[in-house]
């Protein structure tokens, strides 16, 4: 709107994905800015349709919040673990909880040569060997980084839901929907961003 850096909360979910997916798509592999929503055949043209990208990415089977933005530099410095914004997910896993790798996690954890910082596993539910809640919260957001720790562990995640992203949060928001982040709220929050 006038110039200005529009920033959106969407509620990732099924009916949300074809959407998702093509702003994932807003920024190639080189970084080169295309066409967020290309024609789907499967729904009408939207003409004017703004240019946007996502901060952060939620895969297929990932759902909750998602940041959408209308400009890739802040995209890109959200991104950033520098910020020291939070990204907090509630995740269902199956197979045996050891409150023991949970706990060795506070240091950041090495899987196949890749090296995750430190990550904050919380139990949220009694265990069950079908159904175990946690919190997850980290810092950075390397590709299929929960699934990847958990699958270390034997654990595998049924379900993934990004709860909060920095300040941001899902809270009621429906599934599908959108609400816009007032530019004097993303004006306070990254101040230095504005600066530069």
């Amino acid at each position: 709107a006038g110039g200005e850096i529009d920033v959106l909360l969407c509620r990732h979910g099924q009916g949300f994905h074809r959407d998702v997916k093509a702003v994932a798509r807003a920024f190639g592999e080189a970084g080169q800015q295309r066409r967020a929503f290309e024609h789907d055949p499967q729904r009408p043209r939207r003409k004017g349709l703004p240019r946007v990208v996502s901060v952060g990415r939620l895969d297929l089977n990932t759902e909750g919040l998602l940041l959408l933005t209308n400009d890739g530099a802040l995209s890109r410095h959200l991104e950033l673990p520098s910020t020291g914004w939070k990204r907090r997910y509630r995740v269902r896993v199956h197979g045996t909880v050891k409150q023991a790798d949970l706990d060795s996690l506070k240091k950041g954890i090495t899987i196949d040569g890749i090296k995750y910082g430190p990550v904050e596993a919380i139990l949220e539910r009694a265990q069950s060997a079908s159904n175990t809640w946690l919190t997850v919260i980290l810092r950075e957001g390397k590709n299929r980084e929960i699934r990847k720790i958990m699958e270390h562990f034997d654990l595998k995640v049924s379900r993934l839901i990004r709860l909060a992203y920095g300040p941001f949060l899902l809270g009621d928001l429906p599934e599908g929907a959108a609400k816009e982040v007032p530019h004097k709220v993303m004006r306070e929050q990254i101040a230095d961003f504005f600066k530069s």
